[in-house]
């Protein structure tokens, strides 16, 4: 399922939205926004969220097999805190920006036009003494400015 510009979906055995593993997991909502590249689970959209309000249980812990990835900042806003955000491409983001460029065959479904089949993806594994995230929130840091010093100065 591609929404242009907005998110890929997929993960789908079935290739038809409607597809999973035969179980469901328990929604993880947390903190982490969803901005570009971050990988959340799909999920049944509970009627009652077009009121604002927070999904019921038996839809919030609706996934499977089916994640998103996000693709844009601001348009991706709105899934923060109701989904179950649990990682972040952190090399290739060209390939998933140029599915979610595809033209849509079927705007129902928004299936793309063309195919496309996901050929290779590489899970790190994480521990303390081996992160290869580490050097993302490195970065982060780094990139976040500096508080002004909130001490007097004295001359």
């Amino acid at each position: 399922r591609v929404l242009p510009g907005v998110l890929v979906q997929t993960g789908d055995p079935r290739g038809d939205l409607t597809g999973g593993p035969g179980y469901s997991i328990e929604a993880e909502f947390s903190d982490r926004p969803h901005v570009s590249g971050v990988l959340s689970m799909a999920r049944l959209v509970d009627p009652i969220e077009q009121q604002n309000a927070m999904p019921r249980s038996e839809f919030a812990n609706s996934a499977g097999s089916q994640f998103f990835i996000c693709l844009d900042d601001e348009k991706t806003r709105e899934l923060d805190r109701r989904y179950t955000a649990f990682g972040r491409i952190v090399s290739g983001i060209e390939a998933a920006r140029a599915i979610g460029n595809l033209p849509i065959a079927d705007p129902e479904t928004h299936r793309p036009a063309t195919p496309v089949k996901v050929q290779a993806i590489e899970i790190l594994p994480v521990d303390a003494a081996n992160n290869p995230y580490a050097r993302l929130f490195q970065a982060a840091e780094e990139s976040t400015p500096a508080l002004p010093s909130t001490q007097p100065s004295l001359e």
